[in-house]
């Protein structure tokens, strides 16, 4: 996954940058969400005999869609909220994050894991024992035994993968539309140009004289 992580590091270093030139942020979330929708709809087309190259495409666009929404959206929520809530914001921003990245791994994991196990089952079904690798049976078939298959054992013990997680996609691209219609709603405020203590500090001090305000009498 090398490069989903490049493409995350590049545009959420040049995003970051472009934010801190022009003050706005809008435009980097909907494009990100775009493009996520479109890289994991584009990953439900793999297949077994697909190269490298072109699989590092895809999860390349991925990482590019997604560095420009993670760090966009704190620096959104950090710039909405009065500056003595920040900490309590970003705190609930990467809690909710967090919970999501957790549920949505699971789900994956879990259709992806159930559909490889009908996959497998079927294909061993079928599998004669003397084809089998030496010292092998049905029930020893797992993913570090593929390299050991013979043809065409091995392509289709790698189809029944690949058939296992591309259809498994087609689940988070809703997810990921959901995202890009939300993005949609964000909207652009002036982003602070004082240090969160001191617009605290700042604050603090107007609220103090307000109310000191209120208690003279008229």
């Amino acid at each position: 996954m090398l490069p989903m992580s490049a493409g995350v590091m590049f545009t959420s270093i040049v995003s970051g940058l472009l934010i801190t030139k022009t003050g706005k942020y809008r435009i980097y979330p909907i494009a990100g969400m775009a493009l996520t929708t479109l890289a994991i709809a584009w990953l439900t087309t793999i297949t077994g005999n697909m190269s490298m190259l072109l699989f590092g495409g895809m999860t390349l666009a991925l990482g590019l869609g997604m560095g420009l929404v993670i760090q966009t959206i704190v620096i959104a929520v950090q710039n909405t909220v009065d500056p003595s809530d920040i900490g309590t914001a970003t705190s609930t921003n990467n809690f909710l994050r967090e919970i999501g990245a957790a549920v949505g791994t699971s789900l994956f994991g879990t259709l992806f894991t159930s559909r490889l196990a009908e996959n497998l089952q079927r294909l061993e079904a079928h599998i004669p024992i003397d084809k089998m690798p030496a010292g092998v049976t049905h029930g020893d078939l797992t993913p570090d035994l593929v390299r050991s298959l013979p043809e065409p054992l091995h392509t289709e013990v790698v189809d029944a993968y690949v058939n296992a997680m591309a259809p498994a996609f087609w689940y988070l691209v809703p997810v990921a539309a959901i995202g890009f219609v939300a993005s949609l709603f964000l909207r652009n405020k002036a982003l602070s140009t004082k240090a969160g203590l001191v617009a605290r500090g700042e604050a603090q001090a107007a609220d103090a004289d307000e109310s000191s305000g209120r208690k003279d009498p008229e």
